[in-house]
């Protein structure tokens, strides 16, 4: 059996939480962002072959459009009350 090594690249998902980062205040930021967990998706991956020839694969983690919706709603200052929902994230879904 082949040998292969398997990781995640979280820097666009990085990158994306601290544009919501930028754009909130900190209590804000933690309810909503920590609603997009489940929002979270396989993006591109890459894959190469690493030394003594074990496969290397490279698997980019992304939000799926869920955060474009909410970053849109951040900006134009139209964000949903989420205290009377019970699964925010699905506000964007």
């Amino acid at each position: 059996m082949a040998k292969f090594s398997l990781s995640f690249d979280t820097s666009v998902l990085a990158s994306d939480v601290e544009t919501l980062r930028n754009l909130m205040g900190a209590e804000e930021f933690f309810e909503r962002v920590s609603n997009l967990e489940s929002n979270i998706v396989f993006g591109d991956f890459r894959s190469t072959l690493g030394a003594g020839g074990t496969q290397e694969i490279v698997v980019t983690l992304r939000f799926d459009d869920a955060f474009e919706r909410l970053r849109t709603a951040v900006l134009a200052g139209e964000l949903p009350d989420f205290a009377h929902s019970p699964t925010p994230a699905k506000e964007y879904s």
